[in-house]
């Protein structure tokens, strides 16, 4: 049987909360390398459409977050979650769309530094850099986008 596979887009592709979740769960894994947006489309309109729709989504969901914390560490509660780990696929985006400056929201600022310490999150930055970081073992390796379709049911 074949491993579960993640499709991950660089650079900041929307799966790299994946890549945390999965380092987290420690089941084994690929990942299947693309180039975001080149890869999805060729068209500029198109790419600047998903560049537009990301920028509204980081700006939205910091807002929402920001207003849902309450006064633990982590999104849920004391202990972090698969919340925890896509927020940080979301909250890196700043950088990217350059929306929003993340400390006029606090609370997740201090949750976004919790997680850029994080060796799962680490380790999902140097994945999207291309080099082969240690990791918790559960990454199985690389498969080229071709293989990764040609394995999909009929």
């Amino acid at each position: 049987m074949a491993l579960p596979t993640l499709v991950y887009g660089v650079p900041s592709g929307c799966s790299f909360g994946s890549i945390v979740a999965l380092e987290w769960l420690g089941q084994p894994y690929q990942l299947c390398r693309i180039a975001m947006p080149e890869d999805v489309t060729t068209a500029e309109p198109e790419k600047q459409a998903l560049r537009n729709l990301g920028a509204r989504k980081v700006v939205s969901a910091h807002a929402n977050l920001e207003a849902l914390m309450g006064d633990t560490p982590w999104l849920l509660g004391n202990h972090r979650t698969l919340a925890d780990a896509y927020f940080i696929g979301i909250a890196r985006w700043t950088r990217y769309h350059e929306v929003l400056d993340r400390r006029d929201y606090p609370k997740l600022q201090g949750l976004f530094e919790r997680l850029e310490a994080d060796v799962g999150v680490r380790f999902a930055h140097s994945i999207e850099k291309g080099e082969t970081p240690q990791g918790s073992g559960a990454l199985q390796g690389h498969i080229r986008l071709a293989e990764a379709l040609r394995r999909l049911p009929a």
